[in-house]
């Protein structure tokens, strides 16, 4: 579950897919940040406040499909805060 600095983020599964890539447009390319099997994943370690370019890409006979075109722009959200006045 997403928490502070984190966002979760899911995806319908691809037919055929062995496995699922999280990418992230860092400095101008697509980088591969983490990899995993399921149809959801955290990303932690995020600023809250600040916005994040990132996709999720199928990996198919062995091969990445390398289409960012299911991009998004995440943003974690700040800690709420209780007004105690």
């Amino acid at each position: 579950q997403a928490g502070e600095g984190s966002v979760k983020l899911t995806w319908n599964a691809v037919d055929g897919a062995e496995k699922y890539g999280i990418a992230g447009y860092v400095s101008g390319s697509w980088r591969l940040l983490d990899e995993g099997y399921g149809t959801s994943y955290v990303l932690n370690g995020l600023k809250a406040g600040n916005k994040y370019k990132v996709a999720v890409d199928a990996k198919i006979g062995g091969k990445w499909k390398k289409d960012f075109s299911n991009a998004v722009v995440v943003s974690p959200k700040e800690k709420s805060k209780t007004d105690k006045s």
